[in-house]
Formats: structure tokens, sequence, C-alpha cells
């Protein structure tokens, strides 16, 4: 189905609010999927060139990951990202973030994510590996409808979809400032 992201009247100064990664997951998650019983097919945007709705749309299209503020993917979501495309980004900088508007991640929902990608986290704003950092290496295909959950970027972790291999001491989880696919 096709669900309308938009105000009946457009205006600017909304979208960049509404059109944030998190409010569009946030409304399909708790007022449009349950209303239809799916989720959409299509999503028509007013003002794409405001907030996170490409980042989005791309993270829907090709799988990738969901990052949470709380361990096991739980509290809020803090953003999100397609992994089908490879590329770094510093989340201190105000542009090309992909949705990700703060370092609070500390755990992440990985769906629609195929075998042989690799993500690596860092503390360090220009990814740099002498503070802590975190490599997760996708071992085989995660389907969309089956995701899998990495409980917390502070350990090591081993499931049979992925290996999760953390490196430092004084935490990685809530310091998250660099990432690349």
């Amino acid at each position: 189905f096709l669900m309308n992201h938009f105000h009946s009247l457009p205006d600017r100064l909304h979208a960049q609010l509404d059109n944030r990664w998190d409010r569009i997951h946030s409304r399909i998650l708790d007022q449009c999927g349950p209303a239809a019983g799916r989720e959409p097919n299509f999503i028509a945007v007013d003002f794409i060139d405001q907030g996170d709705v490409l980042a989005y749309v791309e993270w829907r299209n090709n799988g990738g990951l969901t990052a949470y503020e709380g361990d096991g993917a739980r509290q809020s979501v803090v953003c999100g990202f397609s992994t089908a495309i490879a590329r770094s980004w510093n989340l201190r900088q105000q542009e090309g973030r992909l949705g990700c508007e703060n370092d609070e991640m500390r755990s992440l929902k990985i769906r629609g994510v195929k075998k042989g990608q690799r993500i690596t986290f860092y503390d360090r704003a220009d990814g740099g590996r002498d503070d802590d950092f975190g490599v997760l290496n996708i071992d085989r295909d995660i389907p969309w409808d089956s995701p899998v959950v990495l409980n917390t970027l502070d350990s090591v972790q081993y499931r049979p979809a992925f290996r999760y291999l953390y490196s430092g001491g004084t935490g990685l989880a809530g310091q998250v400032c660099h990432i690349r696919v």
C-alpha cells in the first residue's frame, strides 16, 4: 500500500521534523502498519530534500541496520542506515549523517543484510582505531522478515548470522562517532 507521509498543508517547517528517520519509522510501526495490517510498499513524501527520508527509503529498499538507545534493541530508535552502499561518515558533522543525529546507539537490529558485508563503529570521529571500535561481519544473509539483534556494542558476540568483534576498554555503546560500511 501507499503511505502518505505529509501534512495536508505543504510546509517546509514541518518537513525537517516529520522527515526524520525515527519519525517515519515510528509512524509505520505504530500507526500506518497496524491500520493496514502490513508495512507500506511505497511512501509518498513532501520535501524529500528535508530530513532523513532518502536514507530511510534506501534502508527499506536495501536492508540495513537500525540503532537503538538501549541494549537488546530496546528503547528509542536512534537512526538506521542501509549497508548496501560502501561509505564512511562522521556522526559529529551536520551534513551526511544518514539519519544518525546523535551517537547514542547501544544496540542494533539487523535485517535484509547480505552475507559478506562489514560495518565498523568507532569512538573517534575521524574513524581512528586508537580508541574503542567494533567490527560487525555478516556471515550469512539476514532476511528482512527475520531480523537479528546485536545486543550491545561493548562486547564480542558470535551468532550464526554474524560475528561482532569489540576492541577497547572504556565502552563504545553510547559513544559511536564514526561508521564505515
